[in-house]
């Protein structure tokens, strides 16, 4: 029997569900054996269409009643999901002293930004685009319309496995390929903002930044779980909330890790380099990156989660955690160097 799920006040036909967060609920294109797929959601409520609006880098379009069938098929297939966003009128984080409201649309609106922005080098570090065109028209996202004025937004990706799903957790390569990421989003003026362990996974053999709801173009700040305390001084935080902030959010998140040696023993350098660095006044010059810093209490996360031995990336957790203007590119030629 299908299971049911609610959702906007609505009895939905679920399954195939691959994953749930605050923001969406994430499902298999194509149907698993045994159980309905998002296009048979779809498909139960397709008299119900009023139109889908399709999202891409190229601008956006709308489909009418009489393709909404054809649309369904087509995007019933192996390799792809989609994320289906909580209806959500506005969630509010505060950024450089003011709030900031995200809506569902600011959702989409920002990884067609992304995957525009990484242009060629996409297929490369984006799961986000699924290379998807209906009658000509090239979308990542769409927005299905309902008779009655109500929107369901829908996110599509690459399908990816979880860190650990397939045997152990291969760091040197997993470090590379996120430092080459992240070098290259330097480049075009891009912070991912929530580098942790559940946003890294393996697809086609390489490591893959996901979710980037928190994301921020040029000098905007809003920082993740991991962001760099230094991120929230230049918001206007007080010091002193600041040095205890990530690990009241890990006491929740990952209490294993905040009980490391590893942990404890980074963490409190890093507090104590950034209270110098704040006391000298150099704070507000710093051009570091806090991906970076959150990579390095990632790397501490994968060994704890993972059990493994980390003492050869000791020296690189460090820098990673530091204030000292390390970049990716200092990082990859330290782990080409070992």
């Amino acid at each position: 029997m299908a299971r049911k799920t609610r959702r906007h006040g609505q009895e939905l036909i679920g399954g195939a569900k691959l994953g749930e967060g605050h923001k969406g609920v994430v499902y298999d294109l194509q149907c698993m054996t045994g159980e309905e797929s998002f296009c048979k959601i779809l498909d139960t409520r397709k008299k119900d269409i009023s139109g889908i609006i399709l999202h891409g880098p190229s601008g956006r379009s709308t489909i009418g009643t009489t393709l909404v069938a054809d649309f369904i098929k087509y995007i019933d297939r192996p390799g792809l999901i989609a994320k289906i966003l909580k209806n959500k009128k506005t969630s509010t984080r505060k950024s450089m002293g003011r709030l900031v409201k995200r809506r569902i649309d600011d959702e989409v609106r920002t990884n067609i930004k992304i995957i525009k922005l990484f242009g060629l080098h996409g297929d490369k570090f984006l799961s986000i685009d699924p290379h998807l065109s209906f009658h000509g028209q090239a979308f990542v996202a769409c927005t299905i319309l309902y008779a009655g004025g109500n929107k369901t937004h829908v996110l599509f990706g690459q399908k990816c496995s979880e860190l650990g799903s397939h045997g152990g957790v291969i760091v040197d390569k997993l470090l590379v390929d996120i430092l080459k990421c992240i070098e290259y989003m330097g480049t075009i003026k891009i912070r991912h903002n929530d580098i942790k362990a559940d946003n890294i996974m393996i697809c086609d053999g390489a490591y893959k930044l996901i979710d980037w709801g928190n994301a921020t173009f040029n000098n905007d700040l809003l920082p993740g779980l991991f962001c760099g305390p230094l991120a929230k001084y230049l918001m206007g935080s007080p010091v002193s909330r600041i040095t205890g902030l990530i690990p009241k959010k890990l006491a929740s998140k990952d209490p294993e890790m905040l009980k490391s040696e590893l942990f404890t023993r980074h963490y409190i350098r890093s507090v104590l380099e950034f209270k110098a660095l704040v006391k000298s006044g150099g704070a507000a010059t710093y051009k570091g990156s806090h991906d970076l810093y959150g990579l390095g209490l990632t790397l501490i996360q994968l060994c704890v989660r993972y059990k493994l031995d980390c003492a050869k990336y000791d020296t690189l957790i460090g820098l990673l955690m530091g204030y000292s203007g390390f970049t990716a590119s200092d990082a990859l030629k330290l782990l080409l160097k070992n």
